[in-house]
């Protein structure tokens, strides 16, 4: 059965519902959610006093807008997981908000008091126009998707090329919105491995994830993969030579 279309509607009301707390709290409204999409897109752009950053993105991406929704997609519960969003309208929320604009600004940190990047960040925002630990907002519930949902490809390659994401991204700390216990520490190659998802697996190789980055409980994507038995994955990145080709094969 091929997984659901979702329609420019759902990917609104699901953006809506996650700004609607905040934009309580400053007592700014919201547009309409009955608006086409491009324009509910244009004028929250223009909505003061609430910035879009990368979390909400995600959200728009993957229609994951909570950790019970990411347990879904970590557990394979398939009848039941999001519907994640079309490589068009994935192309009209870039559109209105490029990459380069959806890091946290100095707004954000004065205001949750939070730390400021570290030098890791720092290297990697120098890199990439999302550094490393906003572009696991995007990339991670990318890697979640339904093998079937093919628009997943193009938008990871939409999101990876010209340095827009870095791959490496990994996830710090388990109390945000789209991570679950068992994902500390994992970029996106660990859950594309993990799941089998070949064809994801390769994309994220030929943009330079790193096969032997360790999560938080020293395990690597081969290892993950192996205890899950994806011979297909495991052969893939034991063969990866990290020069965009696969060992015995040229390019």
């Amino acid at each position: 059965m091929p997984p659901k279309v979702c329609t420019d509607a759902q990917v609104i009301a699901r953006v809506h519902k996650s700004l609607e707390p905040e934009a309580k709290q400053y007592s700014v409204n919201l547009p309409s959610p009955t608006l086409p999409l491009n324009e509910y897109l244009s004028t929250l752009k223009k909505t003061r006093n609430l910035p879009i950053y990368a979390p909400t993105f995600g959200m728009f991406l993957s229609g994951e807008t909570d950790t019970a929704s990411c347990h879904k997609f970590e557990n394979c519960r398939n009848s039941s997981l999001p519907t994640p969003c079309t490589v068009e309208q994935a192309s009209a929320f870039l559109s209105v908000f490029p990459l380069n604009k959806l890091d946290y600004d100095a707004s954000y940190y004065n205001k949750m008091g939070a730390s400021k990047p570290g030098p890791k960040s720092r290297a990697s925002a120098a890199k990439y126009k999302l550094r490393d630990s906003m572009s696991v907002h995007l990339l991670l519930p990318l890697a979640r998707w339904p093998k079937g949902k093919n628009d997943r490809l193009k938008i990871g390659r939409m999101l990876l090329e010209k340095k827009g994401t870095d791959p490496n991204g990994t996830v710090a700390k388990i109390d945000c919105w789209c991570y679950t216990p068992n994902e500390l520490g994992m970029g996106p190659i660990h859950i594309a491995a993990g799941t089998g998802d070949v064809e994801m697996v390769k994309l994220l190789l030929e943009f330079g994830a790193d096969k032997g980055l360790k999560d938080g409980y020293g395990r690597t994507a081969v290892e993950l993969a192996g205890k899950k038995g994806k011979r297909q994955v495991v052969k893939i990145l034991e063969e990866w030579n990290g020069g965009g080709n696969l060992r015995g094969r040229r390019g």
